[in-house]
């Protein structure tokens, strides 16, 4: 259950909703879906024959059969024996990278097609799987240009919230393309006046204990000054996450994955009990192991259509001996003090989100979001909690009006065959998207 003190935004919407909101009087209905088992994402009961009205862009109504009028003119789409819900939201993806064996040093590879053909790509891949938001935590600054093309509609894909490069300590080919090196306090406030000025959305520390405490406080005062949010890396040591949580990162990477055997008692209860979010991107541990069970999922379909014919070819060549890549092994050790750390956080009811930080290999963009949401069941979510922590929670943190299906919020609805509270595997297979109220699958 959610906290008060956390998102308490979330709890009003959850607790004072109306079961049944009214049309909007004079407004012209363009969709309808209706007869399937609806979850607004805020945790109230599902409906289980809803009808769920949409006015442009926008969701203008939602409630039960038989309570709320369909116009006759309104397209109708048939929701029998599904589960209509928001769309996912993905709150750790790297657009610039697809998942291939060489990592992030695709990025440097493929600089020349990164934003023509490959974050495009990326953006698309999300959507068509059912993911119709996500925030790009570290890729080259043309992000920016990518999310614009297609808050415009001159691309089709997830709506995109964008950190640019990265901030970061340890100098690495690998990421330079994607990050910004700072050498002190004044060359991180001028790298985050630079970002500002291109207009990103979050502010992503990258290495965040190689910095000092003068360079951490100048990268958040200037962020602050923006109102720019701030995220950063804090996994590996109790120390690290709580001087995240002191430096008010409004989310946490990867906590959880890293390689500390357990975090402390009191660790747990500073998460818990502050205003800070985690976005443990269990993924990125668990993905080697689901590979070698289900090896099909390197011909990833989505991926076929979106990525130009050469570099999906590079994606499943890269791929083909799955099982002796060097991480692989990592993972295997690592992923063995995930649930001591995870559980507490969980029971304790601290803010999480669903991210997964696809720069890792093996974790092709869109295919494995839904793998996430199924971790946090396996570590004791209930499954209306974990599609919660996939929609109306990053919602809250990204935008007002996105993550919950509300009169007033953006359109962005999914269809799943069968009860995703029975099965949230089901969510690896969705059959119709909507973003903005235009239908997209």
């Amino acid at each position: 259950m959610l906290r008060t003190n956390v998102i308490p935004a979330l709890l009003l919407m959850s607790t004072v909703w109306p079961a049944v909101s009214q049309t909007p009087s004079g407004s012209a209905i363009t969709t309808a879906i209706v007869g399937g088992q609806v979850l607004d994402g805020s945790g109230a009961p599902p409906i289980p024959d809803g009808v769920v009205l949409i006015q442009g862009s926008r969701i203008a109504a939602v409630g039960a059969a038989g309570t709320i009028p369909i116009p006759p003119d309104a397209k109708i789409i048939q929701a029998g024996g599904m589960t209509v819900m928001p769309g996912l939201i993905d709150m750790h993806v790297h657009l610039s990278v697809i998942g291939s064996s060489e990592g992030t040093r695709f990025v440097h590879n493929y600089l020349d097609r990164q934003e023509q053909e490959i974050m495009p790509a990326g953006a698309r891949q999300y959507l068509m799987n059912g993911v119709t938001t996500v925030r790009d935590l570290g890729s080259p600054l043309p992000i920016v240009n990518v999310r614009d093309r297609i808050n415009r509609g001159e691309l089709v894909g997830a709506r995109l919230f964008v950190a640019g490069p990265m901030l970061q300590k340890r100098g690495s080919v690998d990421m330079l393309d994607r990050s910004w090196l700072v050498t002190g306090p004044e060359d991180a406030r001028e790298k985050v006046r630079r970002l500002v000025a291109a207009n990103v959305d979050w502010i992503k520390v990258h290495d965040q204990s190689n910095f000092s405490d003068d360079e951490l406080t100048a990268i958040a005062d200037e962020a602050s000054k923006a109102h720019k949010p701030m995220c950063g890396h804090a996994y590996q040591s109790d120390a690290e996450v709580v001087r995240g949580i002191r430096f008010h990162f409004k989310t946490l990477e990867h906590t959880g994955i890293g390689r500390a055997y357990e975090y402390s008692d009191a660790t747990i209860q500073a998460i818990i009990g502050s205003d800070t979010c985690i976005d443990p991107t269990l993924v990125v541990r668990t993905m080697s192991l689901e590979t070698e069970r289900f090896p099909a999922r390197i011909y990833d379909q989505e991926a076929a259509a979106a990525l130009p014919a050469d570099l999906y070819e590079h994606l499943v060549s890269s791929l083909a001996d799955y099982e002796h890549i060097p991480t692989a092994d990592v993972d295997r050790r690592w992923s063995k003090n995930t649930r001591r750390k995870m559980e507490p956080l969980i029971r304790g009811g601290a803010c999480i989100v669903v991210g997964t930080d696809n720069s890792v290999v093996g974790l092709i963009n869109g295919s494995t979001t839904w793998y996430e949401v199924k971790n946090f069941v396996d570590l004791g979510m209930t499954p209306m909690e974990a599609i919660e922590a996939a929609t109306s929670r990053p919602g809250h943190l990204l935008a007002p009006d996105i993550g919950t299906l509300r009169p007033g919020f953006r359109a962005d609805v999914i269809l799943v065959k069968g009860d995703v509270l029975a099965d949230v595997g089901l969510l690896q297979n969705v059959s119709h998207v909507l973003k903005d109220g235009v239908q997209y699958k």
